[in-house]
């Protein structure tokens, strides 16, 4: 019996991962359903989510030398574009262990500047698809010409990695509300890391934490003038707009004497044949200091944020706002990711020539956003950008229907009902209103206002939200019910 009992509390030392990147322990990194990065001898069994498409996850390769990989940093000297790119592929990991909202960055420039194929070299850090002809000019890139609900399992075989998503221009179609719109879901939907979980599907939602790289031929600010919404501070926020300055050289500063095409030639031929092997060594390296002590390389992370905060502060010579806060913050662990790598051997090139790499792109991308600000007085409160939101769409909000489906719901996010009351979602209400605080303070202030839909839930107890059914499989959700005196009183008619 007591033989029994001392078996029963033996932990199983098999364990299946089915992820791509980290295991929950941080013990092992899952690049594919053949390669697990782990310091240790391991019985773990890869048995990887059937809904990643296979093509996708044999990208996630390793082939060649770290030193022959090393030999792409003579690209990099005088680049700060390219060294800023380069440090994005090595944050995906930190993130993980660290803990930060995944970040999405739009790579924008003129047709011919290099966005793709600097994009491929950058992707060389974790993988490469040597044998897909289809894929080569991608690299371990992937096409954005996919569907919404086709994109979050592409992501998801990016785990803890790097997403470089392609071409969004040519998605859109040449249509710029069509490609704003597109930017915009992309920066919302990703954040959150996870895909939405559909009341059809039974399994998990995907994890979809990971940075995101996407190429455009238009910048943030051109496609927000065509959104049907212009973008706001949130949308900034969380897609990052890098610019390729209009120039012969393209992403480059220095092409140290040679053509744009003879450059990407050199590089080609450097990473088709070393591909894979800088994450994988990345991540080892991780692991062993992980597992050494967990805390160690949180502070060590933030160490180095706080010298590229400190240079950054002292480049200005004056505060930054408090808005561009999140932004920094990504700016930062770009810094302390790609020094990380510097001091893990994967990066030979000096601390001061990667801190003013990233400290230039931070500064460019401020530039860029005070330049583009329209002032027009103080802030808008929570309350005027709702009633701003409300005049915009007057007479273009689509009607509620009961027939309608949560999902079609969640995806519009605003509707108008037969009595004139305005149905949002949380994450509507939200995107408005800029934060998820403001919006509880918002709601509160409507509630005492009277112009907030109030159900009750017994004993006293109430909630601003009204439960609705829809669809032919009845499904409850939940919707923030602004009555038609608050609409009216916002300017519509």
């Amino acid at each position: 019996m007591k033989d029994c009992e001392t078996v029963a509390k033996v932990e199983p030392t098999i364990r299946i991962l089915s992820r791509p990147g980290f295991s929950p322990d941080f013990r092992h990194f899952v690049r594919n359903g053949d390669d697990v990065v782990a310091t240790k001898a391991s019985d773990a069994q890869v048995w990887i989510d059937a809904r990643l498409p296979e093509d996708l996850l044999r990208q996630c390769r390793r082939s060649g030398s770290l030193q022959g990989w090393q030999q792409l940093e003579a690209f990099a000297e005088g680049n700060r574009l390219f060294i800023f790119l380069l440090a994005l592929a090595f944050v995906g990991p930190i993130n993980a262990i660290c803990g930060q909202a995944n970040s999405s960055f739009l790579l924008s420039g003129k047709a011919g500047s290099g966005k793709t194929a600097i994009c491929r070299i950058i992707g060389a850090v974790w993988g490469w698809d040597a044998e897909d002809d289809a894929s080569s000019r991608l690299g371990y890139g992937m096409s954005l010409n996919a569907t919404d609900n086709s994109q979050e399992p592409m992501v998801a075989t990016r785990r803890h990695m790097l997403a470089f998503l392609d071409e969004a221009s040519h998605h859109a179609g040449g249509d710029l509300r069509k490609l704003s719109e597109l930017i915009a879901n992309i920066a919302f939907r990703f954040e959150g890391g996870s895909s939405k979980r559909r009341m059809t599907e039974s399994e998990a939602p995907l994890d979809l934490s990971t940075v995101v790289l996407i190429t455009a031929n238009h910048a943030m600010p051109e496609l927000s003038a065509h959104a049907r919404q212009p973008f706001g501070r949130q949308h900034y926020d969380r897609m990052i707009d890098l610019e390729v300055p209009d120039r012969d050289s393209g992403v480059f500063d220095d092409l140290h004497g040679r053509g744009l095409g003879e450059t990407f030639q050199l590089m080609d031929k450097i990473t088709s044949k070393n591909h894979g092997v800088a994450g994988a060594e990345f991540v080892r390296k991780l692991i062993t200091a992980h597992r050494t002590d967990p805390r160690a390389v949180k502070k060590d992370v933030e160490a180095r944020e706080k010298l590229f905060r400190d240079k950054l502060l002292s480049a200005m010579k004056r505060p930054v706002s408090a808005e561009f806060e999140r932004p920094l913050r990504s700016f930062g662990r770009a810094f302390a990711a790609i020094d990380l790598a510097r001091r893990f051997g994967i990066i030979t090139l000096s601390r001061a020539t990667l801190g003013q790499a990233v400290l230039t792109q931070c500064l460019a991308y401020l530039r860029r956003q005070q330049s583009t600000a329209t002032p027009v007085g103080p802030p808008l409160s929570p309350e005027e950008r709702l009633k701003q939101f409300i005049r915009e769409r007057a007479g273009k909000f689509p009607a509620f229907d009961q027939a309608l489906t949560a999902e079609r719901i969640q995806h519009e996010g605003a509707f108008l009902d037969a009595r004139g009351n305005l149905l949002l979602t949380v994450k509507m209400m939200v995107s408005i209103v800029g934060s998820s605080a403001d919006a509880k303070r918002l709601k509160r202030q409507l509630v005492a206002e009277g112009m907030l839909g109030i159900t009750s839930q017994g004993e006293g107890k109430s909630r601003n939200s009204v439960k609705f059914i829809v669809g032919p499989k009845r499904q409850k959700v939940d919707l923030i019910q602004l009555l038609a005196r608050f609409v009216n009183n916002a300017g519509t008619a």
